[in-house]
């Protein structure tokens, strides 16, 4: 015999936390029919299922708390039409987005680099892996189209090359791990990633040493030219910008100077 419930409200007060707790520690069909009954849940059978037809949850404390939830509703809940399915969990999501406890996350900054022998193989034969994906597909370097096809042809050629030729691959992948890079390398990631780094860098000083940084850089682009730059994040900080109030200008010639003086070639070991 079917024991009917009549709906409550979608919104879940603490109890309803609580009760999701017991749910995850324990596997009691009890305690998810209360949840499900709390989260609105309409019709539950004698023997926690509904209808008779639900499947077994098997240790449910061994899955995320969401998951659960998302899990224990889509079995428990009568049958829908396609369009009040869809309408039913978009609230459950809604609910489980708002009441979701949201983790600090981590300073995704990075400035080292573990280099892999594929890593090194997609590099250094780079030429190779756009020829090939040229001959398979068509596509021309420089069409975005090829970039799904990138890793999986890397891996074809990775596949193919000779035992010698990998231990070579893990040995340069290792120097470049533990040393630096090769000079076009540094070039592309002080091009792409340099700002960024810097600006990471003058906040975390003022956070931690209440320190102000103003800095010039120097660095080499792919063709070898010299490029010198000013950083000055100050005004983001609780401060005002150096540059906008200090004359600086005559730093920049000297620099310049030693720049081009102590910056090596590209080609150069």
């Amino acid at each position: 015999m079917t024991q009917m419930y009549d709906q409550p409200s979608i919104a879940l007060d603490n109890p309803g936390t609580c009760t999701l707790h017991r749910a995850r520690r324990s596997s009691n069909s009890c305690a998810l029919e209360e949840l499900l009954y709390r989260a609105g849940s309409l019709e539950v059978a004698e023997g926690g299922k509904p209808g008779g037809q639900a499947p077994e949850l098997h240790h449910p404390c061994h899955s995320k708390w969401m998951d659960l939830q998302l899990v224990a509703l889509f079995f428990f809940s009568p049958k829908l039409n396609d369009k009040l399915l869809k309408k039913r969990r978009k609230i459950y999501r809604t609910w489980l987005y708002n009441h979701t406890k949201v983790k600090q996350r981590r300073d995704k900054i990075k400035y080292w680099k573990k280099w892999t022998a594929r890593m090194v193989v997609s590099h250094e034969k780079r030429d190779q892996v756009l020829q090939r994906i040229e001959d398979e597909t068509g596509l021309k370097p420089g069409n975005p189209q090829m970039f799904k096809y990138y890793q999986g042809t890397v891996k074809k050629v990775v596949d193919k090359m000779p035992a010698n030729e990998m231990e070579i691959a893990k040995e340069t992948a290792e120097k470049w791990s533990n040393d630096f890079p090769p000079p076009e390398i540094q070039a592309s990631v002080a091009t792409k990633k340099g700002p960024t780094y810097i600006e990471h860098f003058t906040k975390e000083m003022w956070r931690q040493c209440g320190m102000r940084v103003f800095m010039v850089t120097a660095w080499k682009d792919e063709k070898g030219e010299v490029l010198c730059g000013t950083h000055d994040f100050n005004d983001k900080f609780r401060g005002d910008s150096f540059m906008k109030m200090k004359d600086w200008s005559n730093i920049l010639p000297v620099w310049q100077e030693y720049a081009e003086e102590q910056l090596p070639d590209l080609n150069s070991p």
